[in-house]
């Protein structure tokens, strides 16, 4: 079973989303957050399970979609996995960091 970390940008995305969110629907907010957190014991098990994140071409950094956001994340071995960011799936990845730097 892979260890799975939130990076600091992932854990504040997912703020940032539940916050939008909650402005409109406090119950969408929280099924929102909690559908992302339930992604942690699928990377655990199956750290290999989100596709290859495009715009990269780089077979460590994957993607799982949740309710039209990309949940962006690194496979640094098969038992460890970062996740990176938790992104509309609206907003460009050009404004991602590059994994390169």
């Amino acid at each position: 079973m892979a260890k799975v970390t939130w990076t600091f940008q992932a854990l504040e995305d997912i703020a940032d989303i539940a916050e939008f969110h909650d402005q409109h629907s406090t119950h969408y907010a929280s099924f929102l957050v909690e559908a992302f957190l339930a992604v942690e014991d699928q990377l655990a098990n199956f750290p290999y399970s989100g596709r290859v994140v495009p715009e990269t071409n780089l077979p460590v950094i994957r993607e799982l979609i949740v309710h039209d956001h990309r949940i962006i994340y690194s496979v640094i071995s098969s038992e460890e996995v970062s996740i990176l960011s938790v992104r509309s799936s609206k907003r460009p990845l050009s404004e991602f960091p590059s994994s390169k730097e």
